[in-house]
């Protein structure tokens, strides 16, 4: 039998393809969304406020948006490719404890992660820089009032629904592409897996154009990737993703259901210093436990190594 070369895998080229795929599918998809509701809106002169102020568009435009620019992409990516490059490993047995661990990581961390976020949301730029803070805060506060109309939910029904698309989809689709596409071309790429989980969190971050929240969302996304390489199960930090999401979303939900505003929502609670110390030292100690157990189940060896 003729031995017929594999073509080499070109990582960078890879992460293009993806991005070019994200874009192309998710302008095609959220067009047919925007031109269905304006079709449906009767009086063509209030049709765009009536389309942004709709709930249920917003909740259908983050959902396309979810599928079409993150999980098609890195789905279509992987059969492009024909399956030669490990997108989404699922290191077998399936070990529950990687699940708790990081269940019990985003808890812990939550107080440091609120004073991380107050943080970021006070951040201020330089004089010279001020028509650039100017135009971050009005796209903030912009997306803020979108949001804002689909998260503070009332009813069981829109609860269920937030969850499917605020959690579930992102959960899925945002780690298939990041952690499974990007972050696994940049491995290859650098042949450093530290650097490729830095540099998929700061991307991973800085897509979702919330200034306000970059940093807390960038140690979300190292979490997510450590994860990922720990347990070389890409289910992991797709879990996490939903926790940290559902998390927010039934608070938000509760928040709602108690006559409270979105802005009761984002006040930032100040605990006593020993709250964020202690947050610290078990987020760290049960980082080392998870880091650790990953050691063992694959005979001790170091971080990163094949």
């Amino acid at each position: 039998m003729e031995f017929i070369p594999q073509r080499p895998h070109k990582p960078m080229m890879s992460i293009i393809l993806l991005i070019i795929l994200g874009l192309g599918i998710s302008i095609v998809m959220q067009g047919i969304v925007m031109i269905w509701f304006g079709l449906i809106n009767k009086d063509t002169e209030t049709a765009v406020d009536s389309i942004m102020s709709d709930p249920y568009f917003g909740k259908l435009l983050l959902g396309v948006s979810s599928v079409a620019t993150f999980g098609l992409p890195a789905y279509l990516l992987y059969h492009i490719e024909k399956k030669s490059v490990a997108y989404f490993p699922q290191k077998k047995p399936f070990r529950i404890f990687y699940f708790v661990v990081m269940f019990a990581v985003l808890f812990a961390f939550m107080p440091m992660m609120n004073l991380i976020g107050d943080w970021n949301a006070k951040l201020t730029l330089p004089e010279s820089l001020s028509s650039i803070e100017r135009w971050m805060r009005e796209s903030e506060n912009s997306k803020g009032d979108m949001i804002s109309n689909i998260v503070m939910e009332t009813s069981w029904g829109g609860l269920c629904l937030n969850l499917l698309i605020l959690a579930v989809l992102p959960g899925i689709c945002e780690e298939l592409f990041f952690r499974g596409g990007i972050q696994k071309n940049l491995e290859e790429q650098f042949g450093n897996p530290h650097l490729a989980i830095w540099l998929t969190a700061i991307v991973f971050s800085a897509i979702h154009v919330q200034f306000y929240g970059f940093f807390p969302r960038m140690i979300l996304g190292v979490l997510f990737g450590y994860a990922l390489l720990w347990s070389q199960n890409i289910w992991v930090p797709i879990f996490a993703h939903f926790v940290n999401n559902a998390t927010a979303t039934l608070v938000a939900f509760y928040y709602a259901r108690h006559g409270k505003s979105y802005e009761d929502f984002h006040t930032f609670e100040s605990y006593p210093a020993i709250v964020y110390v202690g947050s610290l030292i078990i987020t760290a100690t049960l980082i080392f436990i998870f880091y650790n157990y990953s050691k063992k189940i694959t005979n001790g060896k170091r971080l990163g190594e094949d």
